[in-house]
C-alpha cells in the first residue's frame, strides 16, 4: 500500500492495476471471481475527521468513470481488516470533474487501509484533508 500523508495528494491510476481476488467480500456482494482492480493506500489515524476524495477529470468522449473508495481498520493486521463506516458524497472539482469523497473519524495511530477502484482505467487526484 502507499502511504498517505495528511493535507498530501498523489495522482493514482487503475490502469494496469491488479486485480484483487482474495477476500472479495470484503467489497460487499462482489463474487463474480473476477476481482476488483484497484490501488491501496495506507494513512495512520490522528483522532481527526479524515476527508479522502478522489478527482476525476472527464476525457475527450465527455465520459467520466467513477471510483468507488472502501476503508479498513487495520489495528489486527492485514489480513484481519475491518471495514469502517463512512460517509460519502459527491462533489464537483476541476473543469468539469466529479469528486467522490470519504469521510470518518479516526482513531490515534491507527492504520487504516484504502482500497480505491473504477469500473474502468482512469487517472485521479487523491487528497487528504482533515475534516
Amino acid at each position: 500500500a502507499a502511504s498517505l500523508l495528511m493535507g498530501g495528494s498523489t495522482v493514482g491510476s487503475t490502469e494496469g492495476a491488479c486485480a484483487v481476488y482474495q477476500n472479495t467480500s470484503l467489497f460487499g456482494n462482489d463474487q463474480s471471481g473476477e476481482g476488483l482492480v484497484g490501488l491501496w493506500y495506507e494513512i495512520r489515524g490522528t483522532g481527526e475527521l479524515f476527508v479522502v476524495g478522489t478527482c476525476q477529470k472527464v476525457d475527450q468522449n465527455s465520459q467520466s468513470s467513477e471510483t468507488s473508495m472502501w476503508v479498513f481498520d487495520g489495528s489486527n493486521g492485514c489480513s484481519d481488516l475491518e471495514s469502517v463506516e463512512v460517509f460519502v458524497d459527491n462533489v464537483p472539482c476541476g473543469a468539469g470533474g466529479s469528486q467522490k469523497r470519504v469521510r470518518w473519524t479516526s482513531e490515534d495511530l491507527i492504520p487504516y487501509y484504502i482500497f480505491v477502484n473504477s469500473a474502468s482505467p482512469n487517472s485521479f487526484n487523491l487528497t487528504v484533508t482533515a475534516g
